[in-house]
């Protein structure tokens, strides 16, 4: 038994699962600053796998990291449940229409998509734009339609 412990702890490449680990450090720090820690992390899975796995595979963090914040909003009674229904279902279908898009797409295609969106999302963690929303805002209904499909789209 001790062997077979002994054997798998050998074949571990240790430099890469700590470039992993310092990439998921790196994402979770910038990610509750800013944002956008994906940078990181898809960067690091890059290495190894192909844009799709890759990018799949981040998703999966994504989802977790999505998971807790609502979690942690809606214990803490920031969550407005009711009005944030319209923007999940915009989401849910944004996301699944994504996934299939992204499960057709070239490989060559979709590592070019990858990259832009990376540079994209770099450039809006540098420069983030500095807005505020005040808690009242109320929205009108062609302001609530745009949001929607822009949640799709996003």
């Amino acid at each position: 038994m001790w062997q077979e412990i002994l054997n798998f702890l050998s074949d571990i490449d240790y430099l890469r699962y700590s470039f992993y680990m310092v990439a998921g450090i790196m994402a979770g720090v910038v990610n509750t600053l800013a944002g956008g820690g994906s940078i990181f992390t898809l960067s690091a899975l890059l290495f190894d796998l192909s844009a799709g796995m890759a990018n799949g595979t981040n998703r999966l963090g994504i989802l977790l990291q999505n998971m807790m914040g609502v979690l942690t909003f809606k214990r803490s009674g920031l969550l407005d449940v009711k009005a944030s229904t319209p923007y999940l279902v915009a989401s849910l279908i944004g996301a699944l229409l994504g996934a299939f898009a992204a499960t057709d797409i070239d490989g060559k295609i979709l590592e070019w998509v990858i990259g832009g969106v990376m540079i994209f999302m770099l450039i809006m963690t540098i420069f983030k734009p500095k807005t505020q929303i005040s808690p009242n805002l109320v929205l009108s209904k062609k302001r609530k339609v745009l949001n929607f499909i822009i949640f799709v789209v996003v």
